[in-house]
């Protein structure tokens, strides 16, 4: 079973058209970012900006916030599997990114035409997603790290390294003799910004 490049962007359009409107970002990661036509599956990075409107949703006061992600993450996963969007909705904690990160492993029907001519007759295949659950604050790094590849983040860190910076999988900082600084971004290509650095298009990062 695999994944085409075209029906992963098509599963995050989807997503974005559900989730958005709640105040989630959702973005394609990963090989098929960089622009790799088939996979086993697709990675999207999922954050919410907004303040829960919903609390209900949310544990009571006192408990850590990210104690209050995880619950509304998964919450959210499964509002995707009552939408008939995603089903098999299975919650994985998986090293990336140089630390764990929240994961959910599911299947998402997408249809398949056969042609205009036959365009009521479709059948449905079940595609697998992964969806990695970013804090806001690091939304735009781990779209950087989960895009990669390996050898051109490694570059990239000892660059940040000559310049000052620190690039984790929280956020860039800047090197101080008290504390490192954290470098607010507004995207990814802020970070090459940062490091006074042309912006380098995922296409063009396995060259």
């Amino acid at each position: 079973m695999t994944v085409s490049h075209d029906d992963a962007v098509e599963h995050q359009l989807s997503v974005e058209q559900l989730l958005g409107p709640h105040g989630f970002r959702v973005t394609l990661v990963g090989k098929m970012r960089c622009g790799y036509p088939v996979g086993k599956w697709a990675m999207l990075l999922l954050t919410r900006d907004a303040q829960s409107s919903c609390d209900e949703l949310l544990p009571s006061r006192g408990e850590l916030v990210v104690n209050r992600e995880v619950i509304f993450i998964g919450r959210t996963m499964k509002g995707l599997a009552a939408s008939s969007h995603a089903k098999g909705v299975v919650r994985r904690n998986v090293w990336m990114c140089g630390g764990v990160c929240l994961c959910y492993v599911c299947f998402a029907r997408a249809p398949q035409e056969y042609g205009p001519e036959l365009a009521p007759r479709i059948r449905v295949e079940a595609r697998e997603l992964t969806f990695v659950w970013s804090s806001a604050h690091s939304f735009h790094v781990r779209h950087l790290f989960l895009t990669g590849p390996k050898q051109f983040l490694t570059h990239l860190m000892y660059l940040a390294h000559t310049s000052e910076y620190e690039l984790t999988h929280d956020g860039p900082y800047q090197r101080s003799p008290n504390a490192g600084k954290r470098v607010e971004l507004c995207s990814d290509e802020d970070i090459f910004t940062m490091l006074q650095l042309p912006y380098v298009d995922p296409l063009h990062r396995h060259a």
